[in-house]
């Protein structure tokens, strides 16, 4: 059992937005979770003390004193930290005895104590009243994408402009988020997608939005929307998946919990847990760098597959999805990364 130390001045509900989600989770009495962690009021006998809310709750609202107060505290006591760092960019801090987890990031320049959480989506079958079921493998293969891919010289500008505004807000101090770089990504998705419509052999069904989420308004646009995207998905055989304003990808995860197989740009992405997954063998990885032959790449990797093994891979991808990226799942696995954690200082 870890044991867990927080503090409780931000136990407040107009706080739970930016509540670390493993207390969140514990809180509502997840089951399972409750086997492996446990919260108590002594900081002495706990293994590890988590920060309440994400660092970002604390950079923002003038309460850096209770961050600096709350990580000099543990240090004092020996004790390493569970971070959260939320939204689209995060925070890094390169602190030895700092767990961060966070959505996203580049891989080249995190340590090895942060760890990339997944953004917890309900299972898309519920949505679709459908049960899970493989697709057989075709002559040509067949990908899928629905989203945001505008390629116009406006939508271009605009991200020009907001890159500026996010790394000025960076260089005044008013955001503490990682530095970016630019990556107009609406306008690379719509430049790598033609690049695969335009070779032959390859069956394409896309559909290019010029706003995120078609610029739903009402519920029920959502509801038609999310609709449309998921039938996209569990009817292809392959989803081209790339980062968004952030480096990860949340299409990722939904190709993943429908059994598809996810065709992914990497743009130095930290996926998680990346000593328990062979990432390998339940995505097709096109680096950067080769882009330009991206259906070259997609033909080569699907003729390399038997029926057998195509199957194999969509089966394997659901089931990756539930055993890892379910709320309650994820932090069960979370608890084998700090356990091991646990184990190596105890051997010291």
């Amino acid at each position: 059992m870890i044991q867990l130390y927080t503090g409780t001045d931000f136990n407040e509900p107009q706080n739970t937005g930016y509540a670390h989600p493993l207390l969140q989770y514990l809180f509502l009495r997840f089951e399972k979770l409750e086997e492996l962690f446990q919260l108590t009021a002594m900081l002495a006998t706990a293994d590890f003390v988590v920060l309440p809310l994400a660092i970002e709750y604390f950079q923002t609202t003038a309460q850096k004193h209770y961050l600096h107060a709350f990580v000099t505290t543990a240090k004092q006591n020996n004790k390493p930290i569970l971070l959260f760092s939320t939204g689209d960019f995060g925070t890094t801090l390169q602190e030895r005895t700092i767990f961060t987890l966070r959505l996203g990031g580049f891989d080249s320049l995190l340590n090895t104590r942060t760890e990339i959480m997944s953004p917890f989506i309900e299972d898309p079958l519920l949505l679709l009243g459908l049960k899970f079921k493989t697709l057989a493998k075709t002559q040509e293969p067949q990908i899928g994408f629905v989203g945001h891919a505008n390629g116009g010289v406006l939508k271009y500008g605009k991200e020009i402009l907001l890159f500026a505004k996010g790394n000025a807000r960076r260089l005044i101090g008013k955001d503490t988020t990682d530095y970016q770089h630019f990556y107009p990504s609406s306008y690379y998705r719509n430049k790598y997608l033609k690049k695969i419509q335009k070779k032959q052999g390859i069956v394409t069904h896309f559909i290019f939005r010029k706003h995120y989420r078609a610029g739903i308004v009402t519920m029920a646009d959502k509801r038609e929307t999310s609709l449309e995207f998921y039938t996209n998905i569990f009817q292809n055989q392959y989803v081209f998946c790339l980062r968004g304003t952030g480096n990860f990808s949340v299409r990722l995860y939904e190709t993943l919990a429908l059994g598809r197989i996810p065709v992914l740009i990497n743009t130095d992405c930290r996926l998680p847990f990346q000593t328990q997954i062979n990432w390998k063998s339940h995505c097709l990885f096109i680096e950067e760098h080769d882009v330009d032959k991206i259906g070259e790449k997609i033909l080569e990797f699907h003729n390399t597959l038997t029926p057998t093994a195509f199957e194999k891979w969509q089966k394997d991808n659901r089931a990756l999805w539930q055993t890892y990226f379910t709320k309650e799942n994820y932090f069960v696995q979370y608890a084998k990364v700090v356990h091991d954690y646990l184990l190596t200082i105890a051997n010291d």
